[in-house]
């Protein structure tokens, strides 16, 4: 993701300051969810890889 993130929109931002940009975007990109939903969504995940 962070790599991704990088190579499309700011190419020439330093590293550091792109993934703090990315966790931003993710935050407002599920703000209107409600954490128990977030929380059932990691697990799920979890799951699905063991």
């Amino acid at each position: 993701v962070r790599n991704d993130y990088l190579n499309s929109n700011y190419s020439t931002v330093d590293q550091d300051i792109a993934v703090q940009l990315c966790c931003l975007e993710i935050r407002y990109f599920f703000k209107d969810m409600p954490q128990v939903a977030l929380d059932k969504k990691s697990n799920l995940e979890y799951l699905e890889k063991e």
